[in-house]
């Protein structure tokens, strides 16, 4: 079996947006969605081998919020989030063309906490999570389109979180594991609300 490698071409408007390939997911049709930094977000055709576009297009406030995606995730409902750099969160309609989008606010404390997403994640019990950048974990109500931050100083919780989140994880046991950009990992039990954070110990 050869491999395929999928490239951008000036001159073929149906090859990949951009060669810079951020984030990757097959969707229950079988699709391969890219994100890319700058080239916006596509979709492999399995019929046809051709790239489908989705772009931010200013004039269109339907339209994907950013061209540089971070992080693509479709949930068991079968609805595609896509994690944007300093546009939020987007949600794709059910056309497949039109986004609904989700910003932060400093304001209001049920809106994200930052507008650079990280990752999307869905756990075992459908609770969805959303990492940012300088901002911490926050969950998301996908019903009522309610955020509860877990900041990186919410003494509320009674632990420090991170502040940079890269990566999410849930174990066996149901506790989140949280990558971070440069603070280490961060183990994040939900029930009782409390982050314990591992990180390099200076010798």
């Amino acid at each position: 079996l050869r491999p395929t490698c999928y490239r951008h071409e000036d001159d073929d408007p149906t090859s990949l947006a951009d060669d810079l390939v951020t984030s990757l997911w097959v969707d229950r049709r079988g699709r391969l969605w890219t994100g890319t930094d700058g080239g916006g977000l596509d979709y492999l055709d399995p019929g046809t081998s051709h790239f489908v576009h989705l772009r931010h297009d200013p004039a269109d406030p339907a339209s994907l919020g950013h061209d540089s995606v971070l992080s693509i995730l479709e949930d068991t409902q079968g609805t595609l989030w896509i994690g944007l750099e300093i546009a939020g969160l987007d949600r794709l309609g059910p056309d497949g063309r039109t986004f609904v989008h989700l910003r932060s606010d400093p304001s209001d404390d049920r809106m994200l906490s930052a507008d650079t997403v990280t990752e999307v994640f869905e756990d075992r019990r459908g609770h969805f999570w959303v990492g940012t950048d300088d901002g911490g974990l926050n969950s998301l109500d996908r019903s009522s389109g309610r955020v509860t931050r877990y900041p990186p100083s919410a003494e509320r919780v009674g632990s420090r979180g991170p502040t940079s989140v890269q990566s999410i994880f849930e174990d066996r046991a149901g506790i989140l594991w949280v990558g971070t950009f440069g603070d280490g990992v961060a183990r994040f039990d939900p029930a009782r609300l409390k982050f314990v954070r591992y990180h390099v110990s200076p010798d």
